[in-house]
């Protein structure tokens, strides 16, 4: 987790503590005090025990965090709108100012703020809900230029951003490996953001990587949060329950007399703590130039251009990291930063490229609104069974 986290939730709870006494300035103290302390706790509280949660589980966590998230994400909610508010106020207080030479703006009634409040609860149990629901099977037919007939039909299910956290029971993780494994898929690929936390902190549930069943191969990468906490830890564990774990390298399936080459990459989050960020060059280096089909995984969809150049040989490249935005607020955000990629799928010259918007959430922000989760099942398919 980045200082920047904390040093936000900081200046939000700053800036809803002082609006919340100006706002009912003259008012019942005694509610004055209670929002305050209520504020206090819900901006405090909640990411103190998510990282209490983190790193040292205890029984029933992901309900006290269910509890406290709602009043967090309330209030994280009702700071954009009261954000909003300020904005609206101040641009007619200008207009004001400058047109009719009086001080003034727009007077904003005390049942507004009650309304909006009562809006972003709605808001904060809605998004939890989401998060918590179990994400559906999203089928998508995919059109690869160079796929060979034979291949026509290939199945592909992507998990990505699956935050293995105290956000989740057990159970959760034991539906889903029933739901993928029924898909019967030729590979499961998991593009980064698997697990919050230690290795030790998540023993309980990890297991559930050893269950997921494809024909022909499973195979993971790293994400922005796996570097996060002790990824000396989690590359070593990864590596020892036998799936291929790539960090800018490749491995090479058969499926009759076609070669399937599967390339992964790292996350640029790793620079930060010590390991090599992602190089196609270096993932690709002795790969079978005759491969019927070669596949790129990586976890961040904002550089998909450089991957997609001709030198590498991709024929089909999958990541997620987005959450498809996460929050409707925050979506134009989410697409500067990946360049326009935030979920479905997309062609980055003549390769079709797939953001998956992941299964879970980030315990920091426990709400999801209007970007659903889902299990994504890619049905490849060659021109020449579709002409």
């Amino acid at each position: 987790m980045t200082p920047f986290y904390y040093v936000a939730l900081s200046f939000i709870a700053l800036y809803l503590e002082i609006r919340a006494y100006q706002i009912l300035r003259g008012k019942n103290p005694g509610l004055r005090i209670f929002l305050a302390v209520l504020i206090a706790l819900s901006m405090g509280l909640y990411p103190y025990l998510m990282m209490l949660g983190v790193t040292h589980p205890w029984p029933n966590a992901h309900e006290a965090l269910s509890v406290i998230g709602f009043f967090f994400s309330t209030a994280a909610f009702f700071s954009v709108f009261l954000l909003i508010l300020d904005v609206i106020w101040l641009i007619s207080f200008i207009i004001t100012r400058l047109f009719r030479g009086r001080r003034g703006g727009i007077r904003m009634p005390l049942k507004l703020y009650g309304g909006l409040l009562a809006l972003c609860a709605v808001l904060a149990v809605w998004g939890g809900w989401n998060v918590k629901t179990d994400p559906p099977v999203k089928n998508v037919a995919v059109t690869v230029p160079r796929l060979p007939a034979d291949l026509d039909g290939l199945k592909i299910v992507q998990l990505t951003d699956i935050h293995v956290s105290p956000l989740y029971e057990k159970e959760r993780f034991t539906d889903l490996v029933k739901k993928v494994n029924a898909q019967n898929p030729d590979f499961i690929f998991i593009t980064g953001d698997i697990a919050d936390g230690t290795p030790q902190s998540r023993r309980a549930i990890m297991p559930f990587l050893h269950d997921l069943k494809a024909k022909i191969g499973v195979v993971m990468i790293p994400g922005n949060h796996d570097y996060y906490v002790d990824y000396t830890a989690w590359r070593h564990y990864y590596k020892s329950i036998g799936v291929p774990f790539l960090e800018n390298g490749h491995v090479e399936f058969r499926k009759g007399d076609d070669v399937i080459t599967v390339v992964g990459m790292t996350d640029r989050s790793g620079i930060q703590y010590g390991y090599p960020g992602p190089d196609i060059e270096k993932a690709t280096f002795g790969a079978d130039a005759s491969n019927a089909l070669r596949i790129g995984l990586i976890h961040r969809p904002e550089d998909a251009a450089k991957w997609a150049d001709p030198r590498w040989g991709l024929d089909l490249l999958l990541a997620g990291h987005t959450h498809g935005g996460q929050i409707f607020i925050m979506y134009p955000s989410v697409w500067l930063q990946n360049h326009g990629y935030v979920r479905g799928l997309y062609h980055v010259g003549n390769i079709p490229f797939y953001v998956s918007p992941g299964i879970g959430s980030w315990s920091g922000t426990p709400t999801r609104i209007g970007a659903p989760t889902e299990i994504t099942l890619l049905t490849l398919h060659s021109p020449e069974k579709t002409h």
